[in-house]
């Protein structure tokens, strides 16, 4: 039996995952084997705090661990927004623009709440965030204004679709097409 392409994909990443959890499982209940392989000063100098945060010591292995949890968050997000726009909403009713639409805005959501989980499960007091929620809304009036009302904009072009996929763009001498074909190819007009 000949495995196509994408089914071979999915086999290769399936059993690294399970090769990943294995590892993380007997990493959990055997601290002293990764010792034993990595060496007693390598380990401390990797898990020896380099400056705290409030009650949070920042190290290596922490930078790693929170640069590690932001990757695999991307890569999950972006894997849900290609699986809702090519696999389950193409057998909804909704057009192709209210499908990117749905597809991103689940992403993005998905994302949010894995970072807020992520921020959570790290050990930062999210209460604490307010301070940094309010120090934001002071830089907004000052000076990110142009930022957030772009980003406000896209949302807003996203709901509103005056622009739908497939169009032309013409922007001084600059042409953009707003096709999704890279992305999503059942998206884009033909």
């Amino acid at each position: 039996m000949r495995l196509s392409l994408r089914n071979r994909l999915v086999l290769v990443w399936g059993i690294g995952l399970v090769a990943l959890i294995a590892i993380a499982i007997s990493a959990r209940n055997y601290p002293e084997l990764a010792v034993r392989l990595l060496g007693t000063d390598l380990v401390e100098i990797f898990r020896k705090p380099l400056f705290t945060l409030g009650k949070i010591a920042i190290s290596p292995s922490f930078l790693l661990k929170s640069f590690l949890f932001l990757i695999a968050l991307t890569l999950a997000s972006r894997s849900i927004e290609r699986a809702l726009g090519r696999r389950i909403l193409t057998h909804t009713e909704l057009d192709a623009e209210h499908r990117y639409t749905l597809a991103r805005l689940l992403s993005l959501a998905f994302f949010s709440m894995g970072l807020i989980v992520g921020i959570e499960t790290a050990g930062v007091d999210l209460r604490s965030l307010a301070l940094l929620g309010s120090a934001l809304g002071i830089g907004v009036g000052l000076g990110l204004q142009p930022i957030v009302s772009n980003f406000v904009a896209g949302l807003a072009l996203l709901m509103e679709r005056p622009v739908k996929l497939g169009d032309r763009i013409e922007v001084g001498s600059t042409n953009r097409s707003s096709s999704r074909r890279a992305r999503f190819g059942q998206f884009s007009k033909v």
